[in-house]
């Protein structure tokens, strides 16, 4: 088997281009004997006469024709898999494996991969959508390099940081006798159908402890799978729901109105998880985004 190195086939292919030893030796910044042994130890290793020597220049043989076409393809690959594998270390290219619940992936994510990818344009996104659990166990296991979602357990090997703070409101139908009295109790609720997310979700928990906080129950009417669910329920006369505030420009609230919550007023921490130490300079990347957006959430709030 031959073992030609990168730096004889680039000597090679600087003496085809030339026709003349020392004009090569001159731009590859060799001397001129020192390009020849190479040479000869290269046409020794192929077993052919790659060039064909007069006095005045050199020609390149039949053999030198087929094996120069060969070099080429070869130092192409290799130039490539040099850049390619700069740019996965510069964070130019690679895959963001990342994660978020559904509510965070309509309304904050499209601007948020919008921006990242047009610095990026070469990574690809991998998006998982999910509870904030299933996200947990994921980044857990390095499935994920970054979730965004809300009541993330702990983990010492994880790093949790908090985002921003994501109110809790009521979504009642337009004209109610509520609408119109300011902030509302959650006790005030407690006589109306509630129309609930089921309770595996971060939401419902925090609808549950509300209620509890406030000493009362709802009245429950119906358990959906989603907000979305929720919301056209709403819609049609059939109760209120509960709803974070990040969620409300992605639902449609065409004759809902929207009443803040009081004793207690209700808060959901949107957090960032990661590995203590990201995978790849993407991920890093996608990570410094996030927490821009942090900074200037909280110069607007």
């Amino acid at each position: 088997m031959m073992n030609y190195t990168l730096r004889q086939l680039r000597a090679f292919r600087c003496i085809a281009a030339h026709r003349n030893i020392t004009h090569a030796a001159q731009e590859l910044g060799l001397t001129q004997s020192g390009l020849s042994a190479m040479l000869r130890e290269l046409e020794i290793d192929a077993g052919e006469a790659l060039f064909e020597r007069t006095t005045r220049r050199i020609d390149i043989t039949p053999a030198g024709m087929v094996f120069h076409a060969l070099a080429e393809r070869v130092l192409g690959e290799a130039e490539t898999l040099d850049q390619e594998f700069h740019e996965y270390r510069t964070g130019a290219r690679g895959i963001l494996r990342l994660g978020a619940l559904p509510s965070l992936s309509a309304q904050m994510l499209p601007r948020l991969l919008t921006s990242f990818r047009s610095d990026h344009p070469f990574v690809e996104v991998e998006l998982v959508e999910g509870h904030a659990g299933t996200l947990f166990s994921m980044v857990s296991e390095g499935a994920l390099s970054i979730a965004l979602g809300t009541a993330f357990a702990r983990a010492r090997h994880l790093r949790q940081e908090t985002l921003w703070r994501d109110e809790i409101v009521a979504a009642v139908p337009m004209g109610h006798n509520l609408v119109g009295a300011g902030p509302i109790r959650w006790r005030d609720l407690a006589d109306l159908d509630f129309i609930a997310i089921k309770d595996t979700s971060s939401l419902r928990k925090l609808s549950d402890a509300g209620f509890e906080v406030a000493g009362t129950r709802p009245r429950m009417a119906l358990e959906v799978a989603s907000m979305a669910t929720a919301v056209a329920f709403a819609r049609s006369g059939a109760g209120f729901t509960i709803l974070p505030r990040s969620a409300l420009e992605m639902l449609c609230l065409d004759g809902l109105e929207i009443l803040h919550l009081k004793e207690p007023s209700l808060w959901r921490d949107i957090s960032m998880i990661t590995p203590e130490r990201l995978p790849n300079q993407v991920s890093i990347a996608f990570r410094d985004l996030v927490l821009r957006e942090r900074s200037s959430r909280s110069r607007i709030d």
